[in-house]
């Protein structure tokens, strides 16, 4: 015996859009190991150097300062010695302008066991691998930033001598060998990172010894002013940048994840982790690529970021009998789509289907009762994209819901089908996104010698159609 619901609309079992939050994943680039360094360094200074790397300083897996200086070369893919800075140094920092690398301020050793924090300015010139003193900052900083606009370099924050805050800022003039104070931000700010972008330097989070910061204050030298122009999607410190095609990649502490800003349409991403955890390593660009450099070791990791197509928009995921119907909006420039599915939220995501063409796809078979997690990409000839938005269902048993599904085409010929709950999902899904011309009903009733009965009902022949549920008894 059948009881029969009339409805207008079935709507699906399961549905559930879940946001990835402001913080998308970016496009799909990919991590290789670099020739290691000859020491492990924490903490290092790092800077390219035209078309080679330099690191400098830091402390090595014993934890003992250095004063070493090693340079990479990328077309032997060899890292070599160069001349030592006159003292070992630690939470300095560095700038490169008219291709000399100024080391400017930190830490060194004392004659005790102690440190001393220090103003000084050392010069290294790559051309003849030599070092000179300059002109030593009017404040002692350490756990500060430095950064370079029309080859004036400014150093921002950090610690004064007994670990004082600072928010003051001067500015070092290498063709007069002279500092001049500039506008202080509007807080103090140590353990942070800056990033010049448009001539203008970008500070991120860091720490102000009360609590952690999340704000990016933004600097224009040509107005000499500071402004809060952004949030971090979190408060962190111990931050190093680098810059990349008008992206600045930020690198956390302890950890494997590059955050990557956009700073004109402040937008925050993740590229992929990378193979290790890092602490304080040092990070720059070369040859289009990132190099993330030591933090506690001598490894070496370089990226090289994914395609620029956009990210599909919008993705749903709808649950059925054992399958999951994912539906997005279409990508201009893709030629296809990858699917990709994590049981935990976030993921990791695992590949479903590759070379997808639409914007629709059924993921079966499946367990009924666990939730499944979707992000997708769009691909084209340059690459992947960025995840979409991730998308959850989970799929449940319909076995005690059936619907008569009857279909009106534009002749006016009607076509009823006795079909599972997920079967009319599955029609709703296609019908609603077009993702192919038609539609197939595979008959399993008055086959007769028939090996299989199959309906294909074409998409733009169907002028309306009603659903009719009800449940089987048991």
């Amino acid at each position: 015996m059948k009881k029969i619901f009339s409805l207008l609309l079935i709507m699906a079992m399961v549905f559930t859009i879940v946001p990835m939050g402001a913080l998308a994943a970016d496009s799909g680039g990919t991590w290789e190991i670099g020739t290691p360094m000859n020491i492990g360094r924490h903490d290092p200074g790092v800077v390219e150097v035209q078309g080679k790397i330099y690191a400098i300083g830091g402390r090595n897996s014993t934890n003992s300062w250095q004063y070493t200086v090693e340079m990479y070369d990328p077309a032997s893919d060899t890292w070599e010695f160069k001349a030592s800075m006159p003292k070992p140094k630690q939470n300095f920092a560095l700038s490169v302008v008219n291709n000399k690398i100024y080391v400017i301020g930190g830490h060194i050793p004392d004659d005790g066991v102690g440190l001393d924090a220090v103003s000084t300015v050392e010069m290294y010139d790559p051309s003849t691998n030599t070092w000179t003193t300059k002109a030593s900052m009017s404040t002692v900083r350490t756990y500060f930033s430095t950064a370079v606009v029309n080859d004036k370099i400014y150093a921002i924050g950090g610690y004064r001598d007994g670990l004082e805050p600072l928010s003051s800022v001067e500015m070092y003039d290498p063709d007069t060998n002279t500092w001049t104070t500039k506008a202080s931000m509007s807080s103090n700010r140590t353990q942070f990172a800056t990033a010049v972008i448009d001539n203008k330097i970008y500070a991120f989070g860091g720490y102000d010894q009360i609590s952690l910061l999340d704000t990016i204050e933004v600097y224009d030298p040509q107005n000499n002013a500071w402004i809060i122009s952004d949030t971090m999607q979190q408060a962190e410190y111990q931050l190093e940048a680098t810059v990349l095609n008008d992206n600045v990649y930020i690198a956390q502490r302890s950890s494997k994840s590059i955050l990557k800003y956009d700073p004109f349409k402040k937008l925050w991403s993740t590229i992929p982790s990378m193979n290790f955890a890092r602490s304080q390593p040092g990070i720059t660009v070369l040859n289009d690529k990132i190099y993330v450099v030591g933090g506690s070791d001598d490894i070496v990791e370089i990226y090289t970021p994914g395609s620029d197509v956009d990210a599909p928009l919008n993705l749903t995921a709808t649950g059925g009998d054992a399958k999951v119907m994912l539906n997005w909006n279409e990508v201009t420039d893709a030629d296809t789509y990858n699917v990709y599915r994590s049981l935990t939220s976030g993921g990791p995501y695992t590949s479903v289907a590759t070379n997808v063409y639409g914007t629709s796809y059924v993921d079966s078979p499946l367990t009924n009762g666990t939730t499944y997690y979707y992000v997708v990409t769009a691909v084209n000839e340059n690459g992947e994209s960025a995840y979409s938005n991730e998308a959850s269902a989970t799929p449940q048993s319909d076995d005690n819901n059936r619907a008569i599904l009857t279909i009106i085409l534009n002749s006016g010929l009607v076509k009823e089908y006795d079909v599972s709950m997920s079967e009319v999902n599955t029609f709703m899904t296609w019908y609603e996104s077009k993702s192919s011309l038609f539609y197939k009903f595979d008959k399993d009733y008055n086959l007769g010698s028939d090996i299989s009965r199959t309906d294909y009902v074409v998409h733009d022949m169907i002028e309306l159609f009603e659903v009719r549920e009800y449940k089987v008894s048991e």
